[in-house]
């Protein structure tokens, strides 16, 4: 098991040099439950979830009619949790919101922030999979047309395998996330 990014997602990626360095952080990675290495991303969403502070948890699992894809289940596939925190919100009309989330894995999944956020009814905005409806003209084309999902890992923080020491790796934001931000405020 490694730590992999999902095409287009920006930010922080673990490389071991060494097949024992591999191995050893392959296992924090399988075992940690969140505890060991912790890791945490942005994203920008479709929507205001309805609480501010909480927890996703559910299993995911490949999609029944395509398998390219993962969706939720209540009792099938790997379990998944995804702790959040709604940094801000962009209201573009009454009923239409976009939103800046913070989120931290405690189980990494393939697609895990992917799947949660659309579970919620928030998915990501540029999300070319897992958010196929029609966006509507109420949000201006640098949202509508965004080329790729807006998901940045931020940060990764661990105990070094054989120094022991506290490690934390913050990446800033690449320019197009930037640029986006920037046109919200």
């Amino acid at each position: 098991r490694s730590h992999r990014l999902d095409k287009d997602t920006s930010g922080l990626l673990l490389v071991a040099k060494t097949n024992e360095a591999h191995m050893t952080f392959a296992n924090l990675f399988a075992n940690s439950k969140g505890s060991l290495i912790k890791r945490k991303y942005t994203c920008v969403v479709f929507g205001n979830p309805s609480n501010k502070i909480g927890s996703i948890q559910t299993y995911i699992m490949r999609h029944p009619k395509n398998r390219q894809i993962f969706t939720t289940s209540k009792t099938n596939g790997k379990l998944a949790i995804t702790l959040y925190t709604v940094e801000n919100s962009y209201y573009f009309s009454s009923t239409k919101a976009l939103s800046i989330i913070n989120c931290e894995l405690l189980r990494g999944r393939t697609h895990q922030i992917r799947v949660h956020m659309k579970h919620i009814g928030c998915p990501l905005v540029g999300d070319q999979v897992y958010c196929k409806s029609k966006i509507e003209s109420v949000y201006p084309d640098y949202i509508r047309h965004f080329p790729r999902q807006v998901l940045h890992s931020r940060e990764l923080s661990f105990i070094h395998p054989f120094t022991k020491k506290h490690i934390i790796i913050i990446a800033p934001f690449p320019e197009d996330i930037v640029g986006l931000l920037s046109k919200l405020k």
